[in-house]
């Protein structure tokens, strides 16, 4: 259900800096509102566990569940079997409250190119893993009804630069909107990606 999913970019201000990196003015961040047909409990853990991860965002994770543990997507675990060139290794979970609220670090490049129109932009090691942005998302229940769940993600901590604003682009129009239509049609549908199996 895209119409569901209402986009808009918003401005929040950070306060420090990156080691080399330019200070950043208005932080850029995108902040996606939607409704799952899901309770909140069931959708914290579809984001939370690697077996809820696998039903529809990516064919591999590894996530272990405590403020500073890992929380790596794997995304082609046939040739980035640990997720380093084209996932998320090395991103960790910043702030957990459990059922309602996820912060981790979010890579925000690939590792190689091209990956084809379209993708992610690339940015060589070890600035890749070393310039990471972050990923807030928090659940509640949905006005009206309890046994669905409105979800609010924050991707922010886009710096400056055109490497910055491709990335912004991307994950604006490209990425999170279809992560997240693949999320919102298993919990209405139960329809799976091609690399789940059934529990």
């Amino acid at each position: 259900m895209l119409s569901q999913v209402l986009i808009c970019v918003a401005l929040f201000s950070l306060v420090g800096e990156l080691v080399g990196e330019q200070p950043q003015p208005a932080n850029r961040a995108i902040r996606i509102d939607l409704i799952v047909g899901r309770a909140p409990s069931e959708a914290y853990k579809l984001w939370t566990t690697e077996a809820g991860l696998r039903k529809w965002f990516a064919p591999a994770a590894r996530v272990d569940l405590r403020v500073g543990g890992r929380y790596e997507i794997i995304f082609d675990p046939a040739t980035d079997p640990d997720g380093s060139v084209r996932g998320t290794k090395g991103s960790r979970i910043l702030e957990l409250v459990p059922g309602k609220k996820l912060v981790i670090e979010w890579i925000a490049f690939v590792g190689e190119e091209p990956l084809g129109e379209g993708g992610p932009p690339y940015m060589p090691e070890p600035e890749r893993s070393r310039h990471k942005t972050r990923v807030e998302v928090t659940f509640e229940p949905s006005p009206g009804d309890g046994s669905k769940t409105r979800i609010t993600l924050v991707h922010d901590g886009f710096r400056q630069g055109a490497k910055w604003d491709e990335a912004l682009a991307y994950f604006r129009d490209r990425g999170w909107p279809g992560v997240l239509r693949r999320l919102t049609n298993y919990c209405s549908q139960g329809t799976l990606p091609s690399w789940s199996t059934q529990p």
